[in-house]
């Protein structure tokens, strides 16, 4: 073989080395946030309360990813509402109500509902919006 054919071989070698070590990370990714779902649903079932759980999976969701801000919202689609029940900023220390329930459209600050409801995004939408570190969960 000469020395063009080599090179073309130790290219597509390369190339290939590098596909399988993506393939890998990616499983390993993926095995580590289904542990996580796992220990939240195990948490789920032995939480005394709503907070301990919120918190609990707080701490959970911190070890796949930065969540020194961290937001649990809910959404009431009767009354077109969210609730904050637990919420940890960094920044801003005043937090909404746990217990009051804001229309969409209403509140102020980071607090503002103008948003759309919160959703179950996908592997493929965090892609598309170039975001991977966020998730809303309806």
């Amino acid at each position: 073989m000469n020395e063009t054919g080599v090179a073309g071989e130790l290219a597509a070698l390369r190339e290939r080395l590098a596909e399988l070590e993506a393939a890998e990370a990616q499983r390993r990714r993926a095995e580590q946030v289904q542990e996580a779902l796992y220990r939240i649903a195990e948490t789920a079932s032995a939480a005394k309360d709503m907070h301990e759980f919120y918190a609990a999976t707080h701490q959970i969701v911190g070890e796949l990813m930065d969540a020194r801000n961290f937001f649990i919202v809910l959404y009431d689609e009767a009354r077109h509402a969210m609730n904050w029940p637990y919420c940890v900023d960094e920044v801003d220390l005043e937090v909404p109500d746990p217990d009051a329930w804001v229309p969409i459209g209403t509140g102020a600050g980071p607090w503002r509902s103008s948003v759309a409801p919160p959703r179950c995004e996908t592997a493929r939408g965090r892609r598309r919006s170039g975001s991977d570190s966020a998730l809303a969960i309806a």
